[in-house]
This record gives structure tokens, sequence and C-alpha cells, in this order.
């Protein structure tokens, strides 16, 4: 959580609809707090959680490149496509 989202814990995530995506090299952050918000999310009714653990070689930036750099695989399509199922 980051103090510019207004979140500080997160039992307190109000979204329905949330993308968490880590990639399994980054050596910047671990992959477990990503993993277990996702399942904490994920418990909740009426939340859906697209959640990714690519292995594309590039660390941390993996999902700001590649395939992920094309606007209908970037994380803002994800959200949109999951906003649609609402």
């Amino acid at each position: 959580m980051s103090a510019t989202s207004g979140v500080s814990t997160p039992r307190e995530i109000q979204a329905n609809n949330v993308c968490i995506w880590h990639a399994q090299d980054d050596n910047m952050c671990p992959p477990e707090p990503g993993r277990w918000l996702a399942e904490f999310l994920s418990s909740r009714n009426g939340v859906q959680v697209n959640f990714r653990d690519d292995d594309e070689g590039c660390g941390h930036m993996t999902f700001s490149r590649g395939q992920y750099a094309r606007p209908e695989t970037s994380m803002v399509a994800a959200l949109l496509r999951g906003r649609s199922h609402d």
C-alpha cells in the first residue's frame, strides 16, 4: 500500500475489480505479499482479482515491456475487461 493511494491496510480496499501483477523474477519486491493480497481479496464476495506472476526475464519492469506494453494486453485493458463482468 502506498501513502498516495489513501489505503493503509488491505482491509480498507473497496474495489471489486483488482489487478495484482508481479514478476516471478522481480528482485526488488518479493512475490509473497502479492500472492497473499490476491488470495485475501479473492476471498471477499464480489471481488474479481486478476493475478499474474509471469517470468518474462525483465524483473521488476516485466509488465511495462513486451506484450504488456501493447494497449490490448496492458493492465488497464485487464481492468476494463474485468469491469465488463459487473
